[in-house]
């Protein structure tokens, strides 16, 4: 297993990295959770249903949260474990930065996800833009990379991924979503990456939980001007979001392969997945992607193209977006397995 020592005078390229954190990094997740205490429990700890032949992999169950005060629904992904999502670099990588005080950065191939060890957030972020292209030098150098890999050094993000404080709008996005006879699967995994736990506004105007765009919320019905803006109200923006995925996005993907001849299944993850992408980045741009990689077949072998192809506007942002997703299902069934119990008294529902 490679290894690195990030060493209090380590000296590369030139310059002194005095304020490297002093720890031996083991490549691999397990070395990563020793040098750094993580908010999650352990992998094996997980709520991890068993692998399952049964075609219907989701399951609505109800829960109680420590310091809650109500049961609440979530939806158990069985799918996301059964075949193998969980165990994919991406989403791995992903659910440590969203467990990782900012305070730390992780640095990592960016085509892979490779980790390769970590550094103080801050201290990187003092460095000149020479002293950091200098680090990603050594960087390769230390690992044996060719000159043009791509190297990334990205911060933790537990202050942003607030998702055991996204759960009530989870439950109550189920019921909503079920209502409107969309998918409720979009709805938990929405909520858990657009704005977990907050109600935020985007740099381009999107705002409220479902992050939706000024226009779309008027197209919509919804109110939005200088005195008021019905997206921070929680039923009408789920509503919204619902009726945007059952009547433009979710048939917009359907569309993208069928022209294609790609077979599908609505409920397989790799569809649902480029359904977010569609709510994401447009189906315009998920058409540009997958035009890009003229695939024969769906499935992970596909994803985890489109996760490493840029065509139109689907960039980095779009690429991340599906693999953050993965990430915070596993994070939420890290969280019901910490502070969860199955003492509500419901029926389980099935979908």
């Amino acid at each position: 297993m490679k290894r690195i020592f990030f060493a209090a005078s380590l000296i590369l390229s030139g310059f002194t990295f005095s304020s490297l954190i002093p720890l031996r990094i083991e490549w691999g997740f397990d070395g990563l959770s020793a040098a750094i205490e993580k908010v999650i429990p352990d992998g094996e700890n997980a709520l991890k249903p068993e692998k399952t032949s049964k075609t219907k992999y989701n399951q609505i169950v109800k829960v109680l949260v420590k310091k809650d005060t109500e049961c609440r629904k979530v939806i158990k992904d069985e799918q996301l474990y059964a075949e193998g999502w969980d165990t994919l670099a991406q989403p791995r990588f992903w659910s440590e930065i969203i467990s990782l005080d900012p305070s730390y950065s992780l640095i990592n191939t960016a085509e892979k996800r490779e980790i390769l060890g970590v550094i103080s957030s801050k201290y990187y972020e003092r460095l000149t833009n020479t002293q950091q292209k200098n680090f990603k030098d050594s960087i390769r150098y230390a690992n044996g990379l060719s000159s043009n890999t791509a190297i990334m050094v990205t911060s933790g993000k537990n202050h942003y991924y607030l998702i055991r404080e996204t759960i009530p709008n989870i439950s109550r996005a189920i019921d909503i979503f079920t209502q409107e006879g969309t998918d409720p699967w979009f709805a938990q995994v929405i909520l858990m990456i657009e704005s977990p736990g907050a109600n935020r506004t985007s740099e381009v105007g999107a705002s409220g939980a479902f992050q939706i765009m000024p226009d779309v919320a008027r197209e919509y019905g919804m109110i939005v001007n200088g005195q008021v803006d019905e997206r921070s109200n929680f039923r009408k923006s789920a509503q919204v979001a619902a009726r945007l995925l059952k009547s433009i996005y979710i048939p917009k993907v359907k569309g993208i392969l069928n022209s294609r001849g790609i077979a599908y299944n609505e409920n397989d993850m790799w569809f649902r997945m480029l359904v977010l992408h569609a709510y994401h980045a447009g189906p315009g741009n998920v058409n540009a992607v997958i035009g890009a990689i003229h695939p024969r077949y769906g499935g992970v072998d596909l994803m985890k193209k489109v996760w490493t192809t840029e065509a139109g506007g689907f960039g980095n942002a779009s690429q991340n977006y599906s693999q953050i997703a993965l990430a915070a299902l596993v994070e939420l069934d890290h969280i019901l397995a910490k502070y969860a119990t199955d003492v509500c008294d419901v029926s389980n529902q099935s979908y």
